[in-house]
Protein backbone atom coordinates (compact mmCIF):
# COMPACT_ATOMS: atom_id res chain seq x y z
CA UNK A 1 0.00 0.00 0.00
CA UNK A 2 2.90 2.45 0.62
CA UNK A 3 5.09 1.37 -2.24
CA UNK A 4 3.96 2.13 -5.89
CA UNK A 5 3.30 3.20 -9.44
CA UNK A 6 1.23 5.97 -10.35
CA UNK A 7 -0.26 8.22 -13.08
CA UNK A 8 -1.63 10.76 -11.97
CA UNK A 9 -2.54 12.98 -14.43
CA UNK A 10 -1.64 13.26 -18.37
CA UNK A 11 2.01 13.00 -18.91
CA UNK A 12 2.92 11.75 -14.98
CA UNK A 13 4.39 8.68 -13.44
CA UNK A 14 4.90 8.97 -10.18
CA UNK A 15 7.09 6.03 -8.02
CA UNK A 16 6.90 5.87 -4.39
CA UNK A 17 8.35 4.08 -1.32
CA UNK A 18 7.82 3.80 2.31
CA UNK A 19 4.03 6.00 1.28
CA UNK A 20 6.48 8.91 -0.29
CA UNK A 21 6.86 9.78 -3.47
CA UNK A 22 10.55 9.53 -4.43
CA UNK A 23 10.30 10.60 -8.07
CA UNK A 24 8.20 12.18 -10.45
CA UNK A 25 8.66 12.13 -14.66
CA UNK A 26 6.94 14.63 -16.70
CA UNK A 27 6.78 15.97 -20.02
CA UNK A 28 9.08 18.79 -18.47
CA UNK A 29 12.12 16.38 -16.86
CA UNK A 30 12.87 13.66 -13.72
CA UNK A 31 12.33 14.99 -10.37
CA UNK A 32 12.70 13.65 -7.27
CA UNK A 33 14.86 12.74 -3.93
CA UNK A 34 18.24 12.09 -4.64
CA UNK A 35 17.67 12.45 -8.47
CA UNK A 36 19.92 15.02 -8.48
CA UNK A 37 23.24 13.82 -6.16
CA UNK A 38 26.33 14.88 -7.95
CA UNK A 39 24.84 16.40 -10.96
CA UNK A 40 26.54 19.58 -12.15
CA UNK A 41 24.07 22.69 -11.97
CA UNK A 42 25.84 25.66 -13.28
CA UNK A 43 29.19 26.47 -14.72
CA UNK A 44 30.93 30.06 -14.04
CA UNK A 45 33.94 31.08 -15.68
CA UNK A 46 36.19 33.98 -14.49
CA UNK A 47 38.98 34.89 -16.98
CA UNK A 48 41.85 37.25 -16.22
CA UNK A 49 41.20 40.53 -18.47
CA UNK A 50 44.71 41.66 -18.29
CA UNK A 51 48.51 40.98 -17.45
CA UNK A 52 49.30 40.70 -13.15
CA UNK A 53 52.59 41.36 -12.43
CA UNK A 54 54.54 41.04 -8.64
CA UNK A 55 57.34 40.94 -6.66
CA UNK A 56 55.95 40.69 -3.86
CA UNK A 57 57.64 38.18 -1.09
CA UNK A 58 54.29 37.25 0.60
CA UNK A 59 50.98 36.27 -0.76
CA UNK A 60 49.08 38.88 -3.10
CA UNK A 61 46.22 38.52 -4.47
CA UNK A 62 46.06 38.47 -8.40
CA UNK A 63 43.09 41.18 -9.03
CA UNK A 64 40.85 39.83 -11.27
CA UNK A 65 40.15 36.77 -10.95
CA UNK A 66 38.02 36.56 -7.57
CA UNK A 67 34.81 34.99 -7.79
CA UNK A 68 31.62 35.28 -5.42
CA UNK A 69 29.10 32.53 -6.78
CA UNK A 70 25.19 31.75 -5.72
CA UNK A 71 24.71 28.69 -5.03
CA UNK A 72 21.24 26.69 -5.15
CA UNK A 73 21.97 25.09 -1.36
CA UNK A 74 24.93 25.46 0.65
CA UNK A 75 25.39 21.53 1.10
CA UNK A 76 26.64 21.43 -2.33
CA UNK A 77 29.82 21.74 -3.41
CA UNK A 78 32.09 23.51 -5.73
CA UNK A 79 34.75 21.83 -8.44
CA UNK A 80 37.44 24.56 -8.86
CA UNK A 81 39.57 24.54 -12.35
CA UNK A 82 42.64 26.75 -11.89
CA UNK A 83 44.69 27.57 -14.96
CA UNK A 84 47.40 30.55 -14.51
CA UNK A 85 50.08 31.30 -17.06
CA UNK A 86 53.30 32.80 -16.26
CA UNK A 87 56.73 33.49 -18.10
CA UNK A 88 60.27 34.02 -17.64
CA UNK A 89 62.98 34.71 -20.31
CA UNK A 90 66.45 34.44 -21.25
CA UNK A 91 69.03 33.16 -18.25
CA UNK A 92 66.58 33.67 -15.50
CA UNK A 93 65.53 31.68 -12.88
CA UNK A 94 62.00 32.08 -10.86
CA UNK A 95 60.08 30.22 -7.90
CA UNK A 96 56.90 31.19 -7.15
CA UNK A 97 53.50 29.84 -5.13
CA UNK A 98 49.90 30.17 -5.81
CA UNK A 99 47.33 29.53 -3.67
CA UNK A 100 43.44 28.96 -3.78
CA UNK A 101 41.89 30.79 -1.05
CA UNK A 102 38.50 30.76 0.36
CA UNK A 103 36.99 33.81 1.52
CA UNK A 104 38.25 37.47 2.38
CA UNK A 105 41.93 37.32 1.37
CA UNK A 106 43.46 38.69 4.36
CA UNK A 107 42.03 36.18 6.77
CA UNK A 108 41.04 33.79 3.60
CA UNK A 109 42.04 29.75 4.07
CA UNK A 110 44.00 28.41 2.07
CA UNK A 111 42.45 25.66 0.16
CA UNK A 112 45.17 24.21 -2.18
CA UNK A 113 48.78 25.53 -2.42
CA UNK A 114 50.68 24.67 -6.31
CA UNK A 115 54.66 25.17 -6.33
CA UNK A 116 55.60 26.98 -9.61
CA UNK A 117 59.28 26.58 -11.00
CA UNK A 118 59.89 28.34 -14.08
CA UNK A 119 63.60 27.79 -15.80
CA UNK A 120 65.04 28.65 -18.55
CA UNK A 121 66.32 25.54 -19.57
CA UNK A 122 67.90 26.94 -22.87
CA UNK A 123 70.74 29.42 -20.94
CA UNK A 124 69.79 32.02 -23.53
CA UNK A 125 70.70 35.59 -24.04
CA UNK A 126 67.20 37.05 -22.93
CA UNK A 127 65.26 36.17 -26.15
CA UNK A 128 64.08 32.80 -25.50
CA UNK A 129 60.44 32.61 -23.41
CA UNK A 130 59.42 29.31 -20.90
CA UNK A 131 56.26 29.09 -20.71
CA UNK A 132 54.61 27.20 -17.44
CA UNK A 133 50.69 26.61 -16.87
CA UNK A 134 50.16 26.51 -13.26
CA UNK A 135 47.29 24.39 -12.40
CA UNK A 136 45.12 23.92 -9.25
CA UNK A 137 41.63 20.87 -9.18
CA UNK A 138 40.14 21.13 -5.79
CA UNK A 139 36.73 20.09 -4.94
CA UNK A 140 35.51 22.21 -2.26
CA UNK A 141 32.45 21.82 0.54
CA UNK A 142 32.25 25.64 1.34
CA UNK A 143 29.57 25.52 3.86
CA UNK A 144 27.68 28.60 2.64
CA UNK A 145 25.46 29.61 -0.36
CA UNK A 146 27.56 32.51 -1.27
CA UNK A 147 31.07 31.51 -1.12
CA UNK A 148 34.25 33.90 -2.45
CA UNK A 149 37.06 32.24 -3.85
CA UNK A 150 40.48 34.15 -4.76
CA UNK A 151 43.71 33.17 -6.03
CA UNK A 152 47.06 34.70 -4.58
CA UNK A 153 50.68 34.55 -5.66
CA UNK A 154 54.07 35.36 -3.95
CA UNK A 155 57.95 35.37 -5.29
CA UNK A 156 59.72 32.44 -3.64
CA UNK A 157 63.15 32.69 -4.94
CA UNK A 158 64.46 34.98 -7.95
CA UNK A 159 64.57 38.27 -9.17
CA UNK A 160 62.54 38.85 -12.13
CA UNK A 161 58.85 39.87 -11.74
CA UNK A 162 55.94 37.12 -11.86
CA UNK A 163 53.85 37.57 -15.02
CA UNK A 164 50.66 35.86 -14.93
CA UNK A 165 49.30 36.41 -18.27
CA UNK A 166 46.08 37.86 -19.23
CA UNK A 167 43.46 37.79 -22.08
CA UNK A 168 44.74 39.31 -25.05
CA UNK A 169 48.20 38.80 -24.31
CA UNK A 170 50.77 38.56 -27.64
CA UNK A 171 51.06 34.84 -27.29
CA UNK A 172 47.40 33.88 -26.73
CA UNK A 173 47.85 32.20 -23.07
CA UNK A 174 44.92 33.31 -20.89
CA UNK A 175 44.85 32.66 -17.32
CA UNK A 176 41.21 31.81 -15.87
CA UNK A 177 39.35 29.77 -13.03
CA UNK A 178 36.32 27.34 -13.60
CA UNK A 179 33.81 26.97 -10.96
CA UNK A 180 30.73 24.13 -11.10
CA UNK A 181 28.43 23.98 -8.68
CA UNK A 182 27.84 20.15 -7.71
CA UNK A 183 24.75 19.44 -6.01
CA UNK A 184 25.42 17.17 -2.85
Amino acid sequence: ADTGLSFPSANTIKFSTGGVERMSITDSGVTGTGIGAGKILQVVQKKLASEFNTTSTSYVEVTGLAQTLTLSNSSNKVLILVNLHNVTHGASFMRARSQLRFGDFSTADGISTNLIGVYNLTGGSGTEYVYIPHTHQVLHTPGTATPTYRIGVTLLEGSQTLRIYGDGNEDGLESSIVFMEIAA
